[in-house]
């Protein structure tokens, strides 16, 4: 069973960089979107930052609800930020194992 919830947690980083990237970035008037994915002994981290129309409200619409979800069936979680800049961030940590 580990290996099981182990193995779709990239699939799930994947669908998070599927939606947050075609669909966020458009939707914040960005002209860049940077998309990094990083893993270490404990964790993976997605990170998708636009440098967009950033926004104090970060209620999530569908796409991060879902985000949220696919994150939550792994033990991960995801966090909605507004950068110094005023872009968006979206970041997604999920645990290795």
């Amino acid at each position: 069973r580990r290996r099981l919830v182990r193995d779709r947690v990239p699939a799930r980083l994947g669908r998070g960089v599927r939606e947050a990237g075609p669909s966020g970035c458009p939707h914040s008037g960005a002209k860049t979107c940077t998309i990094s994915v990083t893993q270490d002994a404990d964790a993976y981290q997605l990170m998708i930052t636009d440098d967009g129309n950033g926004t104090t409200d970060h209620a999530p619409g569908n796409g991060y609800s879902s985000m949220n979800g696919r994150m939550a069936t792994v033990g991960g979680s995801v966090t909605y930020t507004s950068t110094p800049t005023g872009g968006h961030r979206i970041t997604a940590i999920a645990p290795v194992s």
